[in-house]
């Protein structure tokens, strides 16, 4: 439930009462709505909707109806000081007698009375019925904020619409999926680094194959450095060892060798074969050579993909399917790779009958055998596929009906317009007339409304009115109500009158009220909350010797001398001295304060004495009208000691500043408390690493933390954040050729060759 804005309320009533008649025609019986009168039901023939019943005249109030659109005498008893009897609220269910029961029976009094539970309303009370409106920014669902964009994700929460970040998903990076909006998973290969390099023997072939970075499946920005994420390329032969004599796998990091150091020795291509389908295997000169297999010469067995096509395309045929598997990369890294894939021969996948052609609408998902067309494709009511276009759709130009709604019923809304041209049937290829074929354009504005009209719709359509006629009593020339308390009137009501000042020569000023507006309506109100005030005037000037007064809502002139000059309270010019003048010699209070709370501070002392009360002659013991003279220093404390005021500071005294025993834990030699992290342990509590550079011959740093003190006592914390830290001192220094690498400030750095 939420509270209805007032732009709202204006408009509800009044936009909803050409619509009531259709809401009257479902009336049905109630139990409610104030008993006594005849009560229709839906399938009495008799009931006559702009008069009384007339078989039942004796049951029936024959009071005339106030308005011929009312539910007067056909829903319950006629009530003439009842809130409503059927009015334009019968339109929320559509029945009048239970609407009659639902908003009239009960009468409210505010809004609160008027909660319906939805979250998405807005509830009113208006003149005694509730009235509830929709909430176009809320939302109950997910889906009701639209549908998901890029990585944004419109979520519904609180009954309002927020934009979340959609998990998983990513619009930049090296590891991100552009095509899917997806981060690659772990293990997809990222860059050219190279991590790590492995060989070994295949027979008599010596192999290589190497690791770059990968993907770690979490972060799409940068490759990982982790080795655990990176990719191994396909095995490549890089030397061919003799048959006879084998090869001889070598030591950690080091290549293998052939036995005696004796290379294959060939007659023919076919002799330097060497299992590796990306490599040309070439004999010359009796030796083995190897180069790259072109691109996209298949090397794999394993299907990838499959692509669908149709044999005879818009005509009879079959479906048919080729299908890829991993290809050479043509480089002379030699790999068979998915990345490169090698295309098979088309084969059928699916043959179509005599009476069937092949439809393949995606080549990436096997096409079907579908019924020979029903039309000729692309003439009127017929589809590019030879079927009957769907009812409605458009096959005329010349306009057959005009629709006209309002877009908002809010003011400066628009007025929308769509046209009607004929349209297909959906089983022909026939353009039809008939309405229930048409087809319907889009909305378009075709008027806007000003800022104080709203749109309104009727049988006729949709128009822009005002809330009331421009000229009228409290109705501007623009058509809305007149502002609360525009004057409306000519008659005076009541005056007021104040003073311009206390000064003499002041000025009595005066202003008048005349009905006024209400700001919602055209009645010109005499009540206070409306009244038209003129703006205050002068209407007398006091004299010299004379001060403005105001008595009673009334002003005059008196004049200004109020005492005898000189007398108690009383300046020289006759006037009561100022509230909180001195007007005693005997001080009646005395207090004090500390200038300082350091050691050696003053206590100050001041004195206060009965002064005026601003009004009169009396000399006023009261606090609120003493005088006080000036702080002065009443005792310097020593040393070792500081100033101590009472809470009340009637009294001040010099107390020992010494708070601890010098020389202990966490006090200084004054007997203060250390500051807080002052250094009070001898226990390496932790240490920390960092690098003093990123160039090479850079050194290691370390620091160490200690217990430190509180600040506010002598105990020793083991709190990190009273800790002590010493300064960075060198824990090793790397040589000319290594770098500092620091993976943690909780562990020790190293020295590498490798720039981290």
């Amino acid at each position: 439930m939420k509270r209805l804005l007032p732009t709202s309320r204006d408009w509800t009533l009044a936009l909803s009462l050409t619509a009531l008649m259709a809401g009257m025609l479902a009336c049905g019986s109630s139990a409610g709505g104030g008993g006594g009168g005849y009560v229709p039901t839906d399938t009495d023939a008799s009931y006559d909707l702009f008069g009384d019943v007339s078989p039942f005249d004796s049951q029936t109030d024959t009071t005339p109806d106030v308005n011929p659109l009312s539910c007067a005498g056909r829903c319950g008893a006629y009530d003439s000081v009842a809130a409503c009897q059927c009015n334009p609220e019968c339109l929320q269910t559509n029945t009048c007698c239970t609407d009659y029961d639902k908003f009239c029976a009960t009468t409210c009094n505010v809004a609160g009375n008027c909660d319906d539970g939805d979250p998405c309303t807005f509830d009113d009370c208006n003149d005694g019925s509730c009235v509830h409106s929709a909430d176009l920014s809320c939302c109950k669902l997910d889906s009701d904020c639209g549908s998901p964009m890029g990585c944004s994700m419109p979520t519904c929460e609180n009954s309002k619409c927020v934009e979340k970040p959609k998990p998983g998903c990513c619009a930049f990076g090296e590891c991100c999926d552009f095509d899917k909006s997806q981060i690659k998973p772990a293990g997809a290969p990222c860059g050219t680094q190279l991590l790590a390099t492995e060989t070994q023997c295949n027979d008599n072939l010596i192999q290589q194959r190497e690791k770059v970075a990968g993907c770690d499946g979490q972060i799409a920005e940068v490759c990982s450095q982790d080795p655990n994420d990176g990719v191994w390329s396909e095995w490549k032969t890089i030397s061919v060892c003799d048959k006879t004599a084998g090869c001889i796998p070598g030591a950690p990091g080091e290549l293998p060798t052939c036995k005696d150091g004796k290379l294959a020795e060939c007659v023919d291509n076919a002799g330097c074969a060497d299992k590796n389908p990306c490599t040309t295997d070439i004999c010359k000169d009796t030796k083995c050579l190897y180069g790259p297999a072109a691109a996209g010469v298949a090397c794999g067995t394993k299907p990838l993909k499959s692509e669908y096509k149709c044999s005879t395309p818009g005509a009879d045929g079959d479906v048919m399917v080729r299908n890829s598997v991993a290809g050479c990369d043509g480089s002379e890294a030699m790999q068979c790779t998915e990345a490169s894939p090698a295309w098979g021969q088309w084969q059928i996948a699916k043959a179509c009958s005599w009476d069937q052609v092949c439809k393949v609408t995606d080549p990436n998902t096997i096409g079907t055998c579908v019924a020979k067309p029903a039309c000729t494709p692309d003439t009127t009511c017929c589809t590019p596929e030879g079927t009957y276009a769907a009812e409605g759709s458009a096959c005329g130009k010349t306009t057959l009906d005009t629709e006209t709604k309002c877009e908002t019923t809010e003011p400066g809304g628009k007025i929308l317009t769509r046209k009607a041209v004929a349209g297909c049937s959906g089983y022909s290829t026939y353009c039809q007339n008939s309405s229930s074929s048409y087809s319907w354009g889009p909305w378009e504005v075709t008027k806007s409304c000003t800022q104080f009209q709203a749109c309104q719709e009727s049988w006729n359509g949709a128009e822009c009115i005002s809330p009331c006629k421009a000229g009228a009593t409290c109705c501007t020339a623009d058509g809305i109500y007149a502002a609360l308390g525009t004057k409306c009137g000519s008659y005076e009501l009541d005056k007021e009158q104040k003073c311009s000042g206390p000064e003499k020569g002041g000025k009595i000023l005066s202003r008048k009220s005349y009905q006024g507006c209400t700001g919602d309506s055209t009645s010109c109100s005499s009540q206070d909350a409306y009244l038209a005030w003129t703006d205050w005037a002068v209407e007398k000037t006091c004299g010299s010797t004379q001060v403005c007064e105001v008595q009673w809502g009334s002003a005059s002139c008196v004049s200004a001398i109020k005492c005898q000059a000189g007398s108690t309270c009383c300046t020289a010019d006759g006037a009561w001295a100022a509230k909180g003048s001195k007007c005693s010699s005997y001080a009646s209070e005395t207090q004090y304060k500390c200038d300082s709370t350091a050691k050696g501070g003053k206590i100050l002392v001041r004195k206060g004495y009965d002064g005026c009360t601003g009004t009169g002659s009396s000399c006023s013991w009261d606090s609120i009208d003493t005088w006080w003279d000036v702080w002065t220093d009443s005792e310097t404390c020593g040393a070792t000691e500081k100033c101590q005021v009472n809470a009340s500071g009637t009294s001040g005294s010099c107390v020992s500043a010494i708070v601890c025993n010098a020389g202990t834990s966490c006090c200084t030699p004054d007997g203060d408390y250390a500051p807080k992290g002052a250094k009070c342990g001898d226990y390496v509590k932790k240490s920390e690493y960092k690098c003093a550079g990123v160039d090479k011959g850079a050194e290691i740093l370390v620091r160490e933390s200690y217990s430190g003190c509180t600040g506010s006592s002598t105990w020793c914390s083991f709190d990190a954040a009273d800790d002590w830290w010493s300064d960075w001192k060198i824990y090793k220094t790397c040589s000319a050729a290594q770098y500092c690498s620091v993976s943690s400030p909780n562990f020790p750095g190293t020295c590498t060759s490798t720039a981290p």
